[in-house]
């Protein structure tokens, strides 16, 4: 009796363990912030080639991502908002540069971000970094340019200071 009732409780451990495994491999909308999804949305559009040539790319933060929607317009304008929210100029970089190369170019991008995005990067580590955004280049080459600026931070000073 106490065998059997180890291995139910072992099986059903090794099952639960599965199923945790799973939902926190893939399905990361669970559990991380509100904002993931609308990232996934944009990492997807700007990896995914395009058929539509949009007239317009909007880039910012969630000033610009909840401001600006093409088709609210009278005239619906032929624009695509990547806004995210808490983006700074590191990922819109990088969504424009991988949009570019998957997609027709634009003919004009629109820059929104908050005076203090440009100064402080408050939310790389909290967003960018957590909801792996980037590939190990893409991280190396942020890394590298910031230790060249001499403007780099570790992440256990950003967790010490940002409660990450």
């Amino acid at each position: 009796m106490y065998k059997r009732f180890i291995s139910i409780l072992i099986i059903t451990m090794f099952f639960c363990f599965c199923i945790f495994t799973y939902v926190t491999y893939k399905e990361k909308k669970f559990f991380l912030s509100k904002d993931y999804p609308m990232r996934v949305f944009v990492m997807n559009t700007v990896l995914n080639k395009q058929n539509i040539k949009y007239s317009t790319i909007v880039l910012g933060d969630s000033r610009v991502q909840s401001g600006f929607i093409p088709k609210a317009y009278q005239n619906p304008l032929n624009a695509i908002n990547l806004s995210m929210s808490g983006s700074t100029p590191i990922e819109g970089y990088f969504i424009l540069k991988k949009y570019l190369l998957n997609n027709i170019k634009p003919d004009n991008i629109i820059l929104s971000y908050a005076p203090f995005h440009l100064t402080k990067q408050d939310s790389y580590w909290k967003y960018t970094v957590k909801h792996q955004l980037f590939t190990n280049e893409e991280y190396e080459e942020v890394e590298n340019n910031a230790n060249l600026l001499k403007d780099n931070i570790d992440l256990a000073t950003v967790i010490r200071t940002q409660n990450i």
